[in-house]
């Protein structure tokens, strides 16, 4: 027995006649769950990705600058220590037309003569160009020590104290910062203290200090001093 074939209604027939196709919702619902999906692979995509590396700091740029330390240097004739008519090591004379060499420690039981002289200096010994021996009047000995400053030094000074018999000048590498005026017992006795803190006088390396001593009237001839040298050296620098 045959089935009588149902009527499609007509408001649900497609018209095979038109070449118009119909766009249904699903296709819509498609394209947005696309859009979606490619979204998250983008994001899934990122997190992958390594990540930039930190831009080295390059080590010899990072530098440490140390505080440095004021440092001294002390100056003596005789160093205290020598016996009589031994030679100076750190001092050297040389007279004017004559004789050179290291200065001669003086015998501090004879001279400084008791109650003419005043003893030395503490830490120091009366040198001469002659020893014990009498030099000839107006004779100029000059005497000369060195000390060595480094590169970078900064704020040089120096003080000196200095007896002498009989007139002493005194020098830093050529100039004048201290005389003694006339001969008179305070130049032998007491002393003149004297400094130096200019700058431009110090320079980097090796440095003198030079006495002139004039013997006025004959007799004896020597000196006696102490000096101290101060500076700061340069800046430490550290690479880290």
């Amino acid at each position: 027995m045959s089935v009588p074939a149902r009527e499609v209604p007509a408001s649900l027939r497609r018209d095979t006649s038109s070449p118009i196709l119909e766009i249904r919702p699903v296709t819509r619902r498609r394209g947005a769950t696309l859009l979606l999906v490619g979204a998250f692979v983008a994001q899934l995509t990122m997190l992958t990705l390594p990540l930039a590396a930190p831009t080295p700091v390059d080590a010899a740029s990072i530098i440490v600058t140390a505080t440095a330390t004021p440092q001294t240097i002390t100056l003596v004739s005789g160093g205290g220590t020598y016996a009589a008519g031994a030679a100076d090591p750190d001092v050297t004379y040389s007279v004017t037309g004559g004789a050179s060499g290291s200065a001669k420690m003086m015998d501090a039981a004879l001279y400084p003569v008791p109650g003419h002289y005043f003893g030395a200096i503490a830490d120091t010994r009366w040198i001469s160009a002659h020893g014990n021996a009498d030099a000839a009047a107006n004779l100029v000995t000059t005497y000369v020590t060195h000390f060595v400053l480094p590169p970078g030094f900064t704020a040089p000074s120096l003080s000196m104290l200095i007896r002498a018999d009989n007139t002493a000048t005194v020098l830093l590498n050529g100039n004048p910062f201290g005389a003694q005026t006339g001969e008179v017992p305070t130049n032998y006795t007491a002393g003149s203290t004297f400094g130096d803190s200019m700058l431009e006088h110090y320079v980097v390396g090796l440095n003198s200090l030079t006495i002139t001593n004039v013997n006025g009237l004959g007799g004896p001839e020597g000196i006696d001093f102490k000096a101290t040298v101060t500076y700061t050296p340069g800046s430490a620098l550290t690479n880290l």
